[in-house]
């Protein structure tokens, strides 16, 4: 007992350095970007005049607006998920504007003002960049930073900065969510006549001469062209960099042509169909509640593609004969857990996102296969339910995401309304399996809320009463008795030929 003691106070104590080395390690890596974001800010000036004061008040603002981003980026919901992630593509996106303006600026040797207003490119990038993959509320703080951190350092003068401040803000939102390629044409033209219209005003104020203007508002429509570039050409590189999907990218791989979507239509049009369904029921339930609809819709197409394997093996793809009722329940269990790990084999081959991989896994949880666990109780009476469960159970992990518990409970659901009973009311079906869920713990470890839950179980009752609700019943058209002499005609016709035969 002694010894056991001792031992869990020495792991108890390497734990707690572990913790102490992470966490000086994280403070280490910020003052090192707080100093390199120093650098960038001051590039521009003349060594002469760099004050160790004028760089300690620079490096304290950047590690102080560092410390401001973590601290917002910690409240939101998926932040153990996602949130170091999104926190380097705040830091990657801050020094490409920073950077970028610094570029415009040493570029820029003439006089005047209307080059400088090639400054709302690199702002404006970031802003795109930013909302796309994390999102327009944390893309327009970044942006708010850069901003006041440009100002400070003097990079860019107030009245070219505070416009481009504002159409970086309308940026952000305008690609939050982008849904097609198409639409990025779109955002483009709108951030251009947003930025001529904002140098046109700034302009008027310093200038004039109309030809001054003028010329204004064509730096400023060709900074939201060279933006509109960059965010074309950075995207995939920073989703790569940073292991983030936009929502872009999940919508590309969606499209009916994916090579696993066509597989598994061909293979398993019912693990297909059921998929579909679960995607509509996950989506749904994704925009009541305010989780990434998109993510939830991508991840449903593909969260079962794992079953076309064996196909068969899955109620949804039988047509006749049952293989199961000829195997032992632990065999069935061991195949019907098998579409897990074959999906992510085949995601990995094809290179899916982690976050469809995600959904692969999670989406059963650590769940029982029930009807098999009753089938091998029944076989065997002396066993023990807890004893043997291990081998009837998912290896998991748990829902980590709230688009990861919504998928689990959309699939659930979705499965059991194809054999509820005519009377069975949906609102009572999606009660009892979202309590099951909560008795076994399988939502335990992602941020879903009562609220939440009240929000999901309203949303897919909406979508299956529309799905599965009743149809008219068409009368039946009455068959015109033929002619007596042809009938008997037809008779003797049929005659002959069974005759001949």
């Amino acid at each position: 007992m002694g010894l056991f003691k001792t031992l869990s106070e020495r792991l108890a104590e390497a734990a707690e350095d572990q913790g102490r080395f992470s966490a000086a390690l994280t403070l280490f890596l910020r003052l090192g970007m707080a100093a390199l974001l120093t650098a960038v800010l001051v590039v521009h000036q003349d060594l002469a005049v760099l004050t160790l004061p004028y760089l300690f008040g620079l490096f304290a603002l950047s590690f102080g607006a560092g410390a401001l981003l973590h601290q917002t980026l910690k409240k939101m919901p998926d932040y153990e998920a996602i949130g170091a992630k999104a926190e380097k593509v705040l830091y990657i996106c801050t020094f490409l504007g920073a950077g970028g303006a610094q570029l415009v600026v040493r570029a820029h040797t003439g006089e005047g003002l209307p080059v400088e207003f090639l400054a709302f490119a690199p702002l404006a990038a970031q802003a795109l960049l930013a909302a796309v993959i994390i999102g327009a509320p944390m893309s327009v703080i970044g942006v708010t930073v850069t901003s006041l951190l440009l100002g400070i350092a003097r990079v860019v003068p107030v009245e070219v900065l505070a416009p481009a401040w504002l159409c970086s803000a309308a940026a952000a939102n305008l690609v939050s969510p982008l849904k097609r390629r198409a639409h990025l044409v779109r955002a483009a033209l709108i951030l251009s006549v947003l930025q001529a219209g904002a140098a046109v005003a700034v302009a008027s104020t310093m200038y004039s001469n109309g030809l001054h203007i003028a010329e204004s508002a064509v730096w400023g429509a060709v900074a939201a062209i060279i933006a509109a570039s960059v965010f074309w050409l950075g995207t995939a590189f920073m989703e790569k960099l940073v292991g983030i999907t936009s929502d872009w990218t999940l919508l590309e791989l969606t499209g009916p042509d994916h090579p696993l979507l066509r597989e598994l239509v061909m293979r398993a049009p019912g693990t297909y169909a059921h998929s579909v369904m679960v995607a509509n029921l996950s989506e749904a339930a994704a925009r009541d509640i305010g989780a990434n609809p998109i993510a939830c819709r991508a991840m449903a197409l593909f969260h079962d593609i794992g079953k076309t394997e064996r196909p068969n093996s899955f109620i949804e793809n039988q047509t006749g004969h049952n293989p199961h009722d000829d195997l032992a329940p632990r065999v069935s269990s061991k195949i019907i857990r098998g579409h897990v790990t074959h999906g992510v084999v085949l995601a990995k081959e094809h290179k899916l996102p982690d976050i469809l991989i995600d959904g692969i896994t999670q989406h059963h949880g650590t769940s029982v296969i029930a009807w098999f666990l009753h089938k091998e109780l029944e076989r065997c009476p002396d066993a023990h339910s807890k004893d043997i469960e291990s081998d009837f159970r998912y290896a998991g992990p748990k829902p980590q995401s709230r688009e990861a518990a919504i998928l689990h409970l959309a699939d659930m659901v979705e499965a059991a309304s194809r054999t509820a009973k005519p009377e069975t009311k949906f609102e009572d079906l999606i009660d009892s399996i979202v309590e099951a869920t909560q008795r076994d713990g399988q939502l335990d470890e992602c941020e879903l809320t009562f609220r939440d839950l009240l929000e999901t179980k309203r949303a897919f009752a909406q979508v299956l009463s529309a799905m599965r609700h009743d149809r008219i019943e068409y009368p039946e058209k009455e068959e015109e008795q033929p002619a007596e002499n042809e009938s008997d005609d037809h008779d003797s016709e049929q005659l002959e030929k069974a005759n001949s035969n």
